[in-house]
């Protein structure tokens, strides 16, 4: 995590200030009460499987995780699934979009074992890649025996038509290590994601969870595993969904009303972000810094990459804040940069609050 991300996360900040930064599900939108209800109601329960169990996690989450991506065109077994306590995987963005030509010009230079990659609603932009793209990046990887890892956090969180299916479902040579999560569909303290690959690999890192954690938590595998059995998960898909959509739209007329032509982005279709891009000589480090001061904060571009780029890029969260929330942070925004472009005395950001830590 960046530094400037980690200060806009964890430091205390007044009710008064309005985050467009922190990347997370808006807590209101929990499945708190049926959760509740599952509790208060609880089923008969083999006492056993809140002891010690296997480290690959709960057998009957496995299994129902392994139908739940049966849906998605991912062909797996309990077997092959590895249920996780979350992860975070810090990496070097490439430029806008999948340039195959470049990334096999790196593979044949570097030869690398392993590519990772968000394939659908990225984050920071949103992006999603194309079928054709994901066939392409498959290719390569079988001709350079590269293991892809595919991290899949936001794909059940579409607004219009649904994304292309996983780069998972297309493997048949079984190179791809797939990621899913339960933290930003449901709730992230509940610490419950899950990793499907070939049985060797999942053999392997079994091992080594086992060195770590010994195994996930399992109370929270065995609600979420009652939470999916019981066919709530897609009422709530659906409902957040909706939800989600508003926001996204709402932000985006804000944007538009407000911030006129100061600012260019593209219009996601799923996922938490908003990627923009202000336009002319203001950096997004100076807009963050007067942006504070007018009670709206946001991650600016360079948090993302390790590498030096474009400092009039940032990123704004949609998903955490109800609309009317977002419509005024788009005002205040639109109010610093008012400010910073009647300003003749250029202010920089300091380079170690945007320095990358990996």
């Amino acid at each position: 995590m960046s530094s400037i991300i980690k200060e806009l996360v964890s430091d205390p900040h007044s009710s008064e200030i309005i985050s467009l930064a922190v990347g997370m599900p808006d807590p209101f939108l929990y499945p708190l009460d049926v959760f509740q209800r599952i509790l208060e109601n609880m089923p008969a329960t083999n006492p056993s499987d809140f002891g010690y169990i296997a480290t690959e996690g709960y057998l009957p989450l496995r299994r129902t995780i392994a139908h739940m991506l049966s849906s998605n065109g991912i062909e797996t077994t309990p077997e092959r699934t590895l249920i996780l306590s979350g992860a975070q995987l810090l990496v070097l963005p490439t430029e806008a979009g999948l340039n195959l030509e470049i990334l096999e010009d790196y593979l044949i230079r570097y030869r690398p074992k392993l590519f990772y990659t968000v394939s659908t609603y990225n984050n920071p932009t949103g992006q999603v890649l194309t079928e054709q793209e994901r066939r392409e990046l498959l290719l390569l990887a079988r001709r350079h025996r590269l293991v892809i890892v595919e991290d899949d956090p936001y794909s059940q969180l579409y607004y219009e038509e649904k994304p292309p299916l996983p780069i998972k479902s297309m493997d048949s040579f079984e190179g791809v290590v797939y990621i899913g999560t339960f933290s930003k569909t449901l709730i992230p303290g509940l610490r419950v994601g899950f990793l499907t690959g070939h049985s060797a690999l999942i053999h392997r890192l079994a091992l080594e969870k086992q060195y770590v954690d010994l195994h996930s938590n399992n109370f929270s595998q065995w609600l979420i595993n009652f939470y999916l059995e019981q066919g709530y998960f897609e009422d709530h898909l659906n409902f957040i969904r909706s939800e989600y959509k508003k926001r996204r739209d709402s932000l985006v007329k804000a944007i538009r009303r407000y911030l006129e032509n100061n600012v260019h982005f593209n219009v996601p279709g799923g996922g938490f972000y908003l990627w923009c891009k202000l336009k002319g000589t203001i950096t997004s480090g100076r807009l963050l810094q007067e942006a504070t001061k007018c009670g709206v904060f946001f991650v600016p571009g360079q948090a993302f990459n390790a590498r030096p780029t474009e400092e009039n890029e940032f990123r704004l969260c949609f998903a955490s804040q109800p609309e009317p929330v977002l419509v005024e942070g788009v005002k205040r925004l639109a109010k610093a940069l008012e400010i910073l472009q009647k300003s003749k005395t250029p202010r920089k950001i300091s380079e170690s609050f945007l320095k990358p830590i990996v």
